[in-house]
């Protein structure tokens, strides 16, 4: 790690503490899930593309699942939306896997496929190795280099970067 500090904790206190006092700074940093923090996610099939994601996260809850985050898959060619919604729960909601229907559609859950061989790039400091998830860097465009979000750049994705 060029140019850095790697910090280990002993215990997951000790991690929150750490994390608190560099956020409580306004420190730059970026750091991995605990292994009790880690979300599942899974894909939702079956579910109708009129059916808004609201919806999806109120029927799951009141089947009694504690839902982190639902949202609707898109093509990675065409940016659109497609008939697939990706769920994540906390690790120990089992009972995903045993849900049928949602929103009077029959749904199938399926585990997410996971992208082999890749190195995951940060959306927010567009360094490799971590997620966005964790990071506390300053945003840096991926189009232009400046400091702000990538959707913030008003240049065009037809022109080079």
């Amino acid at each position: 790690m060029r140019g850095g500090l790697r910090i280990q904790t002993k215990d997951a206190s000790e991690y929150r503490t750490a994390t608190r006092i560099l956020g409580t700074d306004n420190h730059e940093y970026y750091t991995y899930s605990l292994p009790e923090d880690k979300l599942l996610s899974v894909v939702m099939r079956g579910i109708d593309m009129s059916v808004e994601i609201p919806d999806i996260e109120n029927d799951l809850k009141s089947k009694g699942l504690e839902v982190k985050t639902v949202h609707r898959m898109k093509s990675y060619k065409t940016k659109l939306d497609l008939p697939l919604v990706i769920i994540q729960v906390s690790e120990s909601e089992a009972r995903i896997w045993d849900v049928e229907d949602c929103c009077s559609y029959v749904v199938r859950i399926e585990a997410q496929r996971q992208v082999k061989n890749q190195i995951p790039q940060c959306h927010r400091c567009q360094k490799f190795g971590h997620s966005q998830r964790n990071c506390r860097a300053l945003y840096r465009c991926v189009k232009c280099g400046d400091q702000y979000p990538t959707t913030s750049c008003d240049k065009p994705r037809t022109t080079d970067a």
